[in-house]
């Protein structure tokens, strides 16, 4: 993807995600950069317990989350996804519909400005005139939809599912809650317990880590919320310095100078996280001229160069995230919503991998496990 194409979409998703931070603080440590996370205790690392962690992680997941079955197979519908247009809601919205088609359901899409709330809300409510079932959206707050559009979505009786948003609250038209939705900040916790496993092993319970920690996209809190505690619990000895990159730092291009001058300043770190692949590309290059040649990188979501680059020996390990899958997760709320039946709490957090040199020459990104996802969705919803 060219440099300048890059840029202009790292800023319409700025312009979209950025909210206020999640109610949930960093565990372990304070927000502001260079903010640190370790016990101080000489107590050894617990390795046996972070490696089997690791070794589980390792492996391709086979199985979907969800397990309930549906009581009948989806009556007819229509779905309407409203996306933003970034490369991640468009995987989202084909999940959605892969799994619309598959029960039989129409699948329409509208695109909409993600710089303007303003836009978000007119492809609601034109959305809304095409008499939709329900209705999608991918990573947007709740709170831009905009009180007369849910208004009006409320009086007429049509859900929206949100996905990939956090925190989410059900209330009518909203359908589902922050437990029950493909939930973006509850996926990344789950990754950041998996990465500080990976981390302490790695570093045979003796590390130095530094996040560089977007905390203003609440759902990429997630991984310091996940990996702190983590490290807390099994590496006293192990230490985790949180550094705020900004929402100007990206704007401007110099996240990684920001990340790169924390390192400076903690010469003995030999790790650096990031919690979104995006951030991450390039950042070998900048360490080189750096002269931290030493320090091994990871994160989430992979970009296709940060998996290429982990092959060749740069990146050192990353977890995966299955956009597609969201979309078959999302359209499972829609089925269980229109039968009136419970919805689980098995939607919240997908099946990830953890990538590492071990396996990276056997993952291909975009990242889409497991193969069969739509089919063992489609079973539980009883389609023949």
């Amino acid at each position: 993807m060219a440099r300048s194409t890059r840029a202009r979409m790292t800023l319409t998703m700025l312009a979209a995600l950025t909210v206020a931070s999640v109610a949930t603080g960093l565990v372990g440590c304070s927000s502001g950069s260079g903010s640190s996370s370790s016990s101080g205790s000489a107590a050894p690392a617990d390795l046996a317990a972070a490696q089997t962690s690791v070794d589980a992680a390792l492996k391709a997941p086979t199985a979907i989350t969800q397990t309930v079955p549906l009581p009948k197979a989806p009556e007819h519908g229509l779905v309407i996804d409203v996306d933003n247009g970034l490369p991640g809601s468009l995987r989202i919205g084909a999940g959605v519909q892969a799994a619309a088609e598959a029960a039989g359901w129409e699948f329409q899409s509208i695109s909409f400005d993600a710089s303007s709330p303003a836009s978000l809300q007119a492809a609601l409510m034109n959305a809304l005139a095409k008499n939709p079932t329900f209705v999608t959206e991918a990573g947007t707050p709740q709170s831009q939809f905009g009180d007369s559009v849910l208004a009006a979505y409320k009086a007429a009786g049509v859900g929206i599912i949100v996905n990939s948003a956090e925190p989410v609250v059900a209330d009518a038209p909203i359908v589902a809650d922050s437990t029950e939705i493909p939930n973006g900040y509850a996926l990344n916790k789950a990754m950041g317990k998996i990465l500080a496993d990976w981390f302490i092993v790695d570093s045979k319970g003796t590390g130095n880590a530094i996040i560089a920690s977007v905390s203003s996209f609440p759902s990429l809190k997630g991984l310091p919320d996940g990996f702190i505690p983590e490290v807390q619990a099994l590496c006293p000895g192990c230490t985790v310095n949180v550094t705020d990159i900004s929402l100007a730092d990206i704007q401007a291009g110099t996240n990684q100078d920001t990340a790169v001058a924390a390192l400076r300043r903690s010469p003995n770190t030999g790790y650096l996280f990031f919690d979104n692949g995006q951030f991450a590309v390039g950042i070998d290059s900048k360490l080189a001229a750096a002269g931290l040649t030493n320090v091994k990188v990871a994160g989430i979501a992979p970009e296709p160069k940060d998996i290429s680059d982990l092959a060749a020996g740069g990146t050192s390990a990353w977890t995966t995230i299955g956009f597609e899958y969201t979309g078959y997760a999302s359209m499972d709320l829609a089925f269980r919503k229109q039968q009136g039946v419970d919805l689980t709490t098995n939607n919240a957090v997908q099946p990830v991998q953890l990538v590492t040199s071990a396996n990276a020459s056997t993952v291909t990104v975009p990242w889409n496990l497991p193969t069969d996802a739509l089919a063992q969705f489609s079973k539980l919803w009883q389609i023949k």
